[in-house]
């Protein structure tokens, strides 16, 4: 059985170079859907309930530190990750303090 993958990005092209960077079948993945902001992700988690939550930091409406603390209380077994363009460790820090797993800085493709 794959673990279910969200990926949450309001950059259309980060969101198809996530999906096309990772070989994610064969790691037992699947992408099981695609948001453009965090209020959006927040509807589609109450729907699929991801193993896995990929966000974007800055984002329209609710944000990802947003979309990770309310994520959290939706299902605290999902794992967020958060990328973002902000080399700044408070952004890392409080992705982490919400429940992230990890935090990516973009760019991620080079």
């Amino acid at each position: 059985m794959n673990y279910k993958v969200l990926l949450v990005d309001d950059e259309p092209l980060t969101l198809e170079g996530l999906k096309l960077i990772v070989d994610w079948e064969n790691l037992g993945y699947g992408i099981s859907g695609e948001c453009s902001d965090g209020e959006e992700a927040i509807s589609v988690m109450t729907k699929i309930s991801p193993d896995v939550v990929i966000t974007d930091i800055q984002m329209p409406l609710v944000d990802g530190l947003q979309l990770i603390k309310l994520g959290k209380e939706l299902n605290p077994s999902t794992k967020f990750i958060g990328i973002g363009g902000y080399d700044e460790f408070e952004y890392a820090r409080r992705a982490l303090q919400f429940g992230g797993k990890h935090f990516i800085l973009k760019p991620i493709f080079s």
